[in-house]
């Protein structure tokens, strides 16, 4: 057992390193840069250009539409010498490694008498076309799954090992400075299935009296509400409006006007079908085993595992705001960990469950090799860069500016633009909008006239 474990310890080691390292190719000279990619370059830029590094910046004033933890990364591996780019997407890959490495543990944790089960998780995770492809780009949502999938992770070890609630603690905090507080909505859910399944180490009272479990608990609390409070007190009530209410509340509440925008209801199912392909179905059939059939029912962790994927799952379909595939970034880790545990009991050689992985992963390797070395996906760094600097040379200074979302993304002209008067984005469709606008600008400028 012990070789076992060292060998597959070995194995797991060897493919994070060749996977990341696949990830990693083209990463520092690929020049297309995705829509809400410039987005991240400008508010990360935004620390330095407006020398206020407690607030985060878009279309030059502050947003409350993102918390600041990857900016803050960015903007310190540019100020440290790092180029834009190769910076914006860098800690992405990092998070992805941190992410095959816990959802490695965490396979391991629910099968600790088949160690077989990381490498797995790490080559069915690496199947995973979208996380490729977040791993590839300055997006959020690659830390928002790792620091979630930690937070989990994390929990269920301090129930043995008081001392991890300092470092859960920790983990839960960051994870709502990273994106969302997914991972404390989680918690909380463990909470309630290990209260209902009689779980008497988890019980509220119980954990109150453990000195590392309040430690941690005042560790996580002045994480997740520092940020809030701070803009709260800058800006007003409108940082939470938009925070907490516009952000997420209103994108994941079922009940909001039909007129607003939002997603199909079951959109999910082609955003797993592209993802995963064949694993897809086998995934989905082992979390709905894992929540109705009395085998894994009874093992707690499992079923807690496989009932967060499914409430995701449900998130998704009755959300009534606009979502995205990149979503699947808190989904897949959950239905890897819970299919790679479902197989490995159902087949009784324990190598069977790495084979498995290995064959999803040959299946999927041709369209994660075409995003890596795909260059001609959305717009040209250098292109962009200069259609702004076009546009400055004639822009005055008394000029407001409305992008054309055709021409080029907001977040670009924010970052490029030499100006640092708020301006805004209009769709070109989106004649309502652009006529508010105008009509404002208008009254500001008789007003003035008037002076």
């Amino acid at each position: 057992m012990l070789l076992n474990r060292v060998v597959t310890l070995l194995l797991a080691l060897a493919l994070l390193i060749v996977v990341g390292a696949n990830a990693f190719r083209h990463i520092t000279q690929s020049q297309y840069l995705e829509y809400d990619e410039f987005y991240s370059l400008e508010r990360s830029h935004g620390f330095d250009k407006f020398n206020d590094w407690l607030s985060v910046y878009s279309l030059n004033e502050p947003t409350a539409k993102k918390p600041p933890l990857q900016y803050w990364l960015n903007a310190v591996a540019i100020n440290l010498g790092m180029r834009d780019v190769t910076a914006l997407r860098f800690w992405s890959w990092v998070f992805f490694l941190g992410l095959l490495l816990v959802t490695a543990v965490t396979s391991l944790y629910l099968k600790p008498d088949n160690p077989w089960v990381m490498p797995a998780a790490i080559l069915l995770l690496a199947s995973s076309t979208q996380l490729t492809a977040l791993a590839r780009s300055g997006l959020l949502d690659t830390g928002m799954g790792l620091l979630m999938m930690a937070g989990l992770l994390t929990f269920l070890y301090a129930r043995h090992q008081p001392r991890i609630w300092l470092l859960c603690g920790v983990v839960l905090g960051l994870g709502a400075l990273q994106k969302a507080p997914v991972a404390l909505l989680f918690i909380a859910v463990l909470l309630l299935i290990f209260r209902v399944k009689g779980d008497t180490e988890i019980r509220w009272q119980q954990l109150r009296q453990n000195r590392y479990f309040n430690r941690g608990l005042w560790i996580t609390l002045i994480l997740f509400l520092a940020w809030p409070i701070l803009q709260s007190f800058k800006y007003g009530g409108d940082y939470l409006n938009v925070a907490i209410k516009q952000q997420m509340l209103n994108r994941f509440s079922p009940l909001r006007p039909e007129s607003e925008v939002r997603s199909g209801a079951f959109d999910w199912v082609g955003w797993l079908w592209a993802d995963l392909h064949w694993f897809a179905i086998v995934a989905g059939c082992c979390t709905l085993a894992a929540v109705l059939l009395p085998r894994w029912r009874r093992q707690t962790d499992t079923f807690a595992y496989a009932a967060l994927a499914l409430l995701v799952i449900a998130a998704f379909t009755l959300a009534s705001g606009k979502i995205y595939s990149r979503y699947l970034a808190v989904l897949t880790p959950l239905m890897v960990c819970v299919s790679v545990k479902v197989m490995a009991d159902l087949i009784p050689w324990k190598p069977a469950v790495f084979l498995i992985g290995a064959v999803f992963f040959a299946i999927a390797f041709p369209d994660i090799d075409r995003i890596i070395d795909g260059e001609e996906r959305g717009h040209n760094y250098f292109e962009v860069r200069d259609t702004v600097a076009y546009i400055d040379r004639f822009r005055e200074d008394s000029d407001y500016v409305l992008i054309n979302l055709g021409l080029l993304p907001p977040g670009a002209y924010g970052y490029f633009g030499e100006s640092r008067a708020p301006f805004r984005a209009y769709d070109e469709m989106d004649e309502k909008r652009v006529a508010k606008y105008l009509d404002k600008l208008d009254l500001v400028a008789r007003n003035l006239s008037l002076l």
